[in-house]
Formats: structure tokens, sequence, C-alpha cells
């Protein structure tokens, strides 16, 4: 499993399932008390419902193939939570232009520009680290092991995120020099958007705050959006840019359609994929810097 998978199975282990089946002997736990439970669970959170419902699936299978049970209790159950629609939340001239102008000093906002400028995944850019980053080139290099699809992927930087790369460097920079005039002890991180609790998990990414946020659709008077949102309001506004779809797909990193693309056109289109976020980052920031029209 991915990292990210990993940890997501662990919490839902942890948080749900222990404090509910914990002290159950499995090959006693019937299909109708699982039932009972992920229901009960659907009706507050149905994603995370289903998601329970996959982590137990994959315990059960697990444990046959494992000779330890012999049949799957949760086979014949469906998703509690129902058929998930995909989301089209995309944010419009005016959401980007507050979004942008929101005056708050967490680190999360430079995360959510960062998504919204280069398209990539919250979790790729909330684990970027140094080493990744290579600013003579303008580029962001992502191992495969930190991609959703196992393949490593190179980001052209474009001004504006390379503006933000550095206003962050900065930034960690000044708290380095103020631990040091305390003489508070300076812990060096490798990634770019460090833990909160540095001093304790100095070889930990920061981790997505939902409160925050949601303080900042707030501070902007907007609605609620995920970070997920942003990326998809790229690839949107890049398809608005005229910008083909196959360079698109490779800016988001996504699984390439038809075996030409697949296997036999190896050309990377990297040029093409930094002229293309180029005309974002230039198109976002006049958006930004446009006046409100108010009627």
């Amino acid at each position: 499993m991915r990292d990210k998978t990993v940890v997501e199975y662990r919490r839902i282990i942890e948080k749900l399932l222990v404090p509910e089946f914990g002290n159950l002997d499995a090959r006693q736990l019937l299909p109708s008390e699982i039932r009972s439970f992920l229901r009960s669970l659907a009706k507050t959170r149905p994603v995370l419902a289903n998601r329970t419902r996959a982590v137990l699936g994959a315990i059960f299978k697990w444990a046959i193939k494992e000779d330890l049970l012999i049949e799957n209790p949760v086979s014949g159950i469906s998703r509690p939570g129902g058929a998930e629609k995909p989301k089209e939340r995309v944010l419009t001239d005016d959401e980007l232009r507050s979004f942008w102008s929101v005056r708050d000093s967490s680190v999360v906002m430079e995360v959510l520009r960062l998504i919204l400028l280069t398209g990539q995944r919250p979790g790729e850019v909330m684990g970027m680290a140094w080493k990744e980053l290579d600013f003579d080139q303008a580029l962001w290099e992502l191992p495969g092991g930190r991609t959703k699809n196992g393949k490593a992927h190179a980001v052209p930087l474009n001004p504006q995120a390379l503006e933000v790369l550095r206003r962050q460097h900065e930034s960690l920079e000044l708290q380095r020099r103020k631990r040091e005039k305390r003489g508070d002890p300076v812990i060096d991180s490798p990634y770019v958007f460090p833990n909160r609790h540095v001093s304790k998990q100095a070889n930990a990414p920061m981790q997505m705050l939902r409160k925050t946020v949601y303080r900042i659709t707030e501070a902007a008077s907007i609605a609620p959006f995920s970070p997920h949102d942003l990326r998809r309001t790229c690839a949107t506004r890049l398809g608005r840019l005229e910008v083909p779809g196959h360079i698109i797909d490779r800016i988001l990193n996504h699984a390439l359609k038809g075996e030409t693309n697949r296997v036999y056109n190896r050309y990377t289109y990297l040029k093409e994929q930094r002229e293309a976020l180029n005309v974002w980052g230039d198109y976002l920031i006049g958006i930004v810097n446009s006046p409100v029209v108010r009627v």
C-alpha cells in the first residue's frame, strides 16, 4: 500500500474498529453486527462508512488467505454510504479573488496556493521535500513512492509557485533565527512544510487541518471548499485556456488513456506542460488583481 493508504487504514482501525470490535472473536462476528455498525456510521459520515467497510473487507480477505477464517462476513454488505458522487466544486473568479486575498499567516494558506498553481494532489504538496526541488530548472521532481500511480512525476514550477516556495523558505529561516536567539533547539526538517510540532516530529510533514481551511473560507466569505477542489479548479481552468486534454492529464499525473500514449509515446511533453502552467499562473494573478465589479 501507499504510505497515505497505510495511514488511513491505521486511523480507521484504531479510532473505529478496535473500540467497536476489538474484544470480539473475529470468527464469531456476524454480518448483522457489522451492517448495524456501518449503517449507524453512515448516518453522519457516509464516505467514512464506505472506507470503513473497505478496511474490514481487506482484513477479512487477508484472514481467509491466512486460513484464519472461512468466510468473509463483509462480502454481502453493500456500501453503507451509498454510491459516492464525483465532486464538482470549481471556484469562480470572485471566489479565487477572495480566497487569494485572505490575510492568513498560517502555512496552510501557502499549501493551498501551491495546489491551485500546480494542480497537484494535496498530500503530495504537503509532503514536498526540499531535495525534490530544482530552483535553477524551476522543477519539482516527485519520486514514484509519493505519487498515486507509483510513477515519478516532474512538475514545472511557474513563477508564482516559485514565489510561494521562496516565501516559505524565508519564513522557515526567520523561525530558525528566532529559535537560535531564544536558545531553543533548532531542528532542520527535510520538508518544505514541516509538521507544526517539528521539535517532536522533525521527520514528518505537515498534516492538512480542516479547521484551518474552513477558517480561511470563512475569512474569504465564500462557500467551503476542500483542498482537492483547488486541484480541480486548476484542471478546469487549464481546459478553459484551451490546453489539450492530454497535457492536462500529464500535469495532473493521471493514468494516460490509449495504448499509444501508455506504451509507445515516451515524450514527456514537459515543455508544453510548463507553457500551460505559466499561462495559468499569469491568468490567475490577472484574476486576483482585477477589480471586483459590483452590480
